[in-house]
Order: structure tokens, then sequence, then C-alpha cells
């Protein structure tokens, strides 16, 4: 094999290994640990001053509330 097509498919297959990176990294959930916590009380978090989940609903996305200011 000449010193070209060694060159070539190393390039390649860098490329295609940053290329599998990109799209495989991604699928994990952003919101995966955040299923675990119970519902807020209210938008800044609950009375008992643990973290829990605020969902907007307006938009349905999900935020994570520290409850700090209960504590």
């Amino acid at each position: 094999m000449s010193t070209t097509a060694v060159r070539f498919t190393l390039t390649t297959l860098s490329t295609l290994t940053v290329a599998l990176g990109v799209y495989v990294l991604p699928t994990t959930h952003p919101h995966a640990e955040a299923q675990a916590l119970p519902a807020c009380e209210y938008e800044d978090g609950n009375t008992d001053g643990m973290p829990c989940n605020w969902t907007d609903p307006g938009t349905g996305t999900v935020y994570r509330v520290s409850s700090e200011n209960y504590r």
C-alpha cells in the first residue's frame, strides 16, 4: 500500500471517528437526572428547602431548582 493510500485511510478513519463522536455523545438525555427529583410547590422551589423540578407551563421545559430561598 502506498504512503498516499495509508495517509488517506488514516484521515478517513479519524474523520469518521470524530463524526461518530459528535452524533453518539449527545444521546444522553440532558434532563436524565432531573426525573429523580420531586415537582416544585412554587416556581422558586419547595418550602422544605430541597431541590426539585419546576416545569414551565408555557414551554414544558423542566428546570432544576435548588429551593435555596426556603433554607
